[in-house]
């Protein structure tokens, strides 16, 4: 299993089904094949979505959408900024870093003071999204510190 990659956003401004219809138009917008599914666990609603490059493709990652902070996350992300939850989980990064990157750079367009983190315990900005986007560097932009 590779790297993992969180969007946060502050809590106060989660909301599971904007989260999905902004999701749907970015995938939609970039021509991904993806499915999303509804799900409840202890109570809380989320999504599921397996996105491909394409119908049939092997290259591709499962994300997982929330509306409302997980108990367990709490204080987690505080280095960052207070009061962040997960509003998106990409799992497994590898081998789709373009893919991601393109969703950011979209994701970033409406949602700019979010953050994207990854498991190496580095955070991205609108900022630094935005100058990888523009490189010619994009082929393994998670692994590298962003500043």
């Amino acid at each position: 299993m590779g790297l993992d990659g969180l969007i946060l956003r502050k809590k106060d401004k989660m909301n599971l089904e904007e989260t999905k219809k902004l999701m749907s138009s970015i995938l939609d917008k970039l021509g991904y094949y993806y499915g999303m599914s509804e799900k409840n666990k202890r109570g809380r609603k989320f999504y599921t979505c397996g996105v491909s490059e394409y119908q049939g493709s092997e290259k591709g990652f499962v994300m997982y959408l929330y509306g409302e902070q997980d108990p367990f996350d709490e204080g987690q992300f505080d280095f960052i900024e207070c009061d962040l939850g997960k509003v998106l989980h990409i799992e497994d990064i590898s081998g789709s870093e373009d893919m991601i990157l393109k969703i950011l750079y979209e994701y970033f367009k409406v949602h700019p003071n979010d953050y994207f983190f990854d498991e190496l315990d580095w955070y991205y900005t609108k900022k630094e999204i935005d100058r990888i986007y523009n490189s010619d560097d994009w082929e393994d932009w998670p692994y590298k510190n962003p500043n």
